[in-house]
């Protein structure tokens, strides 16, 4: 037996191994710091699509022009593990330094972006210089990895694609663990700082582990030859067994020196004797003339970077639709990219297992049947997310609603919609690295410019995606039209060179496949969108799909008088002209106009219908800024005319496309009052208007005695989570009060003591056009409007006593909030505030309080108390029992003029009411009504039930 035969290629395995699993912990880090990175410099350049999508281009350019440069380093060196090394750690402790540098950084940053001032040009261009700044020079080395480790691990270009194929497969099962840990878990328990710590000790481990194995396998003599390895006979630069000879001829491998199986088709017989692989298992090689290949290595990688061109403007698209599905959480674009990561993975490992020396096919061949298929996917991809809403939305019923289960659709259905095109995908690359490399000398350059084209192509793709194909195609036509562009490449290179009439047969059926699919794509892909997240009896009266999101406005069928509309922006509810909805709308732009202090300037963020800016534009204001990241939005805002009070025509409003915390950062100008309406928490990026760092950011562009209102919801999260919202408020605001509506609360917050006026606001909202609007709302009376007072100073800090802060670096809350979109935890909060109830005139001077006005201000706040008891049952669900109608029964008893108890008891009544006619129970109504009419005399919801039963 050939001990040292046998010994030499358990060693070259294992080191092998050890070299794959390196890359692994690379692919692992580099996703880490994307995600964290990412995060942190939206922060500072905002969330508009072009400031994202360059931090996202500034990222893969540095992955492409490193790969670039990488393979020139490799083919130049004798010691590419290492170069490896090296970059690694490097990568490391520039992520150290770059978290310890972040703070000072960020207000460098910031007087940047100031400078800059309202010129778009050099604001964009100071964006991209802070991107640059942090992201070019560790990600171009993170580039520059793969072709070194390429000439690492290959010698022979026979084997080249299977090596690098499974390199790539492993940097890429990393990237997937480094983003499915990093989105997850470590964010939300570490925060961006221990989690790029994390990631860089990370690397120096595996830049320290990587040279202290190079430096165990020699390098080169002083000569500049290359040194015998003293511990494997075949892995570095050449990993096939071979290497050199004494004239620089690429040696012949004589065994497998990959993963100990038999990746070459030979290995060893039973005595150790190296295997001569049988004469029909020879590799099948182009041959093209000389001046062919040329041409060939031209066309596959120029079909490899309109692959990535294609695979990031369709990611862009694809993310777009399946946010629409899933809804856009952290978790949601978590579980998509990971899925996507796994598919590219899957078809890497499946690329190189298919590149056996077996093969009968010519890599070339494979390649461009690959690249057909390939447009042939894509194709059908547009049919799957045609019924992907239907099929998502059964998941979501037979799970009940529960958050794991919602969690497992996410990656089932992402995977199953995604996974063959990133599959073919993940294919296309060691394939091509096997067409295109034929000289173990330029391994490392070919490696490299391929991972480049199509890296570079990839920045493109993102950029059209979002910014051209989304906007001017719409989500079908681009993924139509992105299909198409790998077919006439794979029908190129498969009509090619012998066996014409086979391969071109291949082609035809391939593009037939291609045309049939084309023929019968769906009618409009966002028709199931829309019927998948919008009530069964509304009808979309304007869809579009723009740069930053999907914008659309439906109203219930055959309504067409303004009434009862919602706006969607990424399929998510952003608000809706129903009554309640008004109400809030119209109570959040009165607030301002109860203090004593008198506003004057005021910045109104994320416009949404419009409806609370038209409520602020009716007062005596100087000056409106209003701030909305999406133009689509302002463009729907006539649709809600009826209730914004055509808002977008007011002459002393300032409309701002921008995104609004960015705005906030950025701008010298100093306000009165600073109010804003951001979406849901659940969904991603929302927290940031929830943080400590914003709050400052607030307080630092407020006049002296300015006001801050701050909207908190209690649908779709706990009373821990709406606790600690408060209390990062509390942390930053000197002074501070909550305001109640509906299931909302409103905190106000300061830097001068906060003092309630009765007579001033009765002045200010006494105007004309301001009162009629606030009386369709039920709240013309100034005593119902000041009764939604609800916490002074100290009831705030008791409710909030015990919870967390939130800050920009550690954003807990948006990845606690979406397991609680389908929990009904209002109840609980109701339950947590109600002991700490205070009338208004905790906050009012009682010398100027007249007594009549003290009495009502008083009856009204007992009735609010009792109002939260009820509304403790109606929102746990028990309309139809008599808990809730007792309850506002009890409120109507202590103040018959509540408005607010007379409507609930309105929907109650209608509810109980329709239920009781289904059930053919007319005793039940007449028993209801009797009970109801005393504190509903006249109304036409009960007068109408009453016609029914009579």
């Amino acid at each position: 037996m050939n001990l040292s035969v046998d010994t030499g290629s358990t060693r070259r395995a294992l080191l092998f191994a050890a070299v794959l699993l390196f890359f692994f912990v690379s692919g692992t880090c580099g996703l880490m710091y994307q995600v964290v990175w990412t995060r942190q410099l939206v922060l500072l350049v905002g969330t508009r699509a072009h400031a994202v999508s360059m931090v996202l281009g500034i990222f893969f350019l540095g992955l492409g022009l490193g790969s670039y440069w990488g393979g020139r380093v490799a083919d130049r060196t004798a010691r590419p593990l290492a170069w490896y090394a090296g970059i690694e750690a490097v990568i490391g402790v520039w992520a150290l330094l770059a978290a310890l540098l972040m703070h000072p950084a960020e207000s460098a940053a910031v007087a940047l972006l100031r400078a800059a001032g309202g010129a778009p040009l050099a604001g964009t261009l100071a964006r991209g210089l802070m991107a640059m700044l942090l992201l070019l020079a560790p990600v171009t080395l993170m580039g520059a990895t793969l072709p070194l480790l390429a000439r690492f691990t290959t010698a022979d270009p026979a084997l080249g694609g299977r090596r690098v194929g499974l390199l790539y497969a492993f940097n890429t099962f990393g990237a997937m663990a480094g983003c499915f840990v990093t989105g997850f878990f470590l964010i939300a328990r570490f925060g961006y700082l221990r989690t790029v710590l994390i990631a860089a000790a990370l690397n120096l481990f595996v830049g320290a582990s990587a040279w202290a194995l190079s430096r165990m396998r020699g390098g080169t003599d002083g000569h500049g030859r290359a040194r015998t390895p003293k511990l494997d006979a075949g892995i570095g630069v050449d990993m096939a067994g071979g290497g050199m000879d004494g004239h620089g001829r690429a040696r012949t491998p004589e065994l497998d020196a990959g993963t100990g199986v038999d990746m070459a088709g030979g290995g060893t017989v039973g005595h150790g004797q190296a295997r001569t692989p049988a004469p029909e298992a020879a590799p099948v090689v182009d041959t093209p003339s000389p001046g062919g290949a040329p041409w060939l290595a031209v066309v596959l990688v120029a079909a490899f970077a309109v692959t990535g061109f294609s695979a990031l403007a369709l990611e862009v698209v694809w993310t777009r639709l399946l946010a629409m599905v899933f809804l856009g959480t952290t978790h949601a674009f978590t579980a998509m990219l990971t899925t996507l990561l796994c598919g590219i993975a899957l078809g890497g490992m499946a690329g190189a297992a298919l590149l056996s020396p077996r093969m009968r096919v010519s890599p070339s061949t494979l390649a461009g049947g690959l690249l057909l298929l390939l447009g042939l996917v894509y194709l059908w991809m547009v049919h799957a997310f045609d019924t992907l809403p239907a099929r998502a939305l059964e998941m979501r019923r037979s799970s009940g609603n529960q958050w794991d289960a919602a969690v497992r659709a996410m990656f089932i259905h992402s995977f199953l919609t995604l996974f063959p095109g990133t599959f073919i995908s993940g294919m296309l690359f060691p394939v091509l690295v096997r067409a295109v490399a034929r000289n173990a000398g330029r391994i490392g350059r070919d490696v490299g410019g391929l991972y480049a084209a199509n890296t570079l192509g990839g920045v493109l793709g993102a950029a059209a995606g979002g910014f051209l194909l989304l906007p001017w195609l719409g989500a079908q036509g681009a993924m139509a039209l992105l299909a198409l562009l790998p077919l006439p490449f794979g029908a190129a290179v498969l009509c090619r060179g012998g066996g014409k009439a086979l391969r071109a047969a291949a082609a035809a059926a391939l593009l037939g496949g291609a045309a049939w699919l084309w023929a019968t794509l769906p009618e409009d892909i966002n028709r199931s969108l829309s019927a998948s997240y919008m009530p069964e009896d509304h009808e979309v009266i304007f869809y579009r799909e723009g740069v930053e999101g999907t914008v659309a406005v439906s109203q219930p069928k055959g309504v067409a008088d303004g009434a009862d509309r919602v706006l969607w922006i990424n399929r998510v509810q952003a608000t809706t002209s129903i009554e309640r909805g008004v109400k809030m709308n119209r109570l959040q732009g009165a607030l301002p106009l109860l203090f004593e202090h008198a506003p004057k300037e005021v910045l109104f963020m994320c416009f949404g219908s419009g409806i609370t800016c038209g409520t602020l534009a009716l007062s005596d204001f100087d000056r409106i800024d209003a701030v909305e990241i999406s133009p689509e939005v302002l463009e729907a805002a006539p649709l809600f005319a009826r209730d914004n009070l055509g808002v977008l025509d007011r002459p002393n409003i300032h409309f701002i496309v921008d995104d609004a915390r960015n705005f906030l950062l950025t701008t010298a100008r100093r306000y009165d009052l600073i109010t804003f309406e951001p979406m849901p928490l659940a969904l991603a990026g929302v927290s940031n208007f929830y943080t400590e760092d914003y709050y400052r950011l607030c307080l630092a562009r407020l006049r002296p005695g300015g006001l801050v209102s701050q909207w908190v919801p209690l649908h779709s999260l706990s009373p821990e989570v709406v606790a600690s919202l408060v209390f990062t408020f509390t942390r930053v605001f000197p002074e501070y009060a909550a305001f109640f509506v509906n299931a909302d609360l409103f905190l106000i917050g300061s830097d001068r003591p906060l003092r309630l006026d009765l007579e001033a606001a009765r002045a200010r909202l006494a105007r004309p056009e301001l009162a009629k609007a606030l009386t369709l709302a039920d709240l013309g009376d100034p005593i119902e409007v000041m009764g939604s007072f609800l916490l002074d100073k100290a009831a705030v800090d008791a409710f909030a006593r015990g919870g967390r802060v939130m800050r920009d670096d550690l954003p807990w809350a948006e990845f606690e909030a979406p397991k609680l979109v389908y929990e009904r935890k209002v109840p609980e909060s109701l339950d947590r505030l109600r002991p700490l109830a205070v009338p208004p005139t905790a906050l009012m001077d009682p010398e100027r309080l007249a007594p009549e006005d003290r009495e009502r201000l008083e009856r009204r706040h007992r009735a609010r108390v009792l109002d939260l008891a009820a509304l403790r049952e109606y929102y746990g669900g028990f309309v139809l029992g008599d808990g809730a109608l007792d309850g506002f029964i009890a409120s109507l008893r202590e103040d018959p003029e509540n408005p607010t108890a007379k409507y609930y008891l309105r929907q109650i009544v209608h509810a109980q009411g329709e239920t009781f006619l289904r059930w053919d129970q007319p005793e039940n109504v007449r028993g209801l009504l009797d009970k109801v009419r005393p504190w509903l005399p006249g109304d036409p919801v009960v007068e109408a039930l009453a016609e029914r039963i009579e």
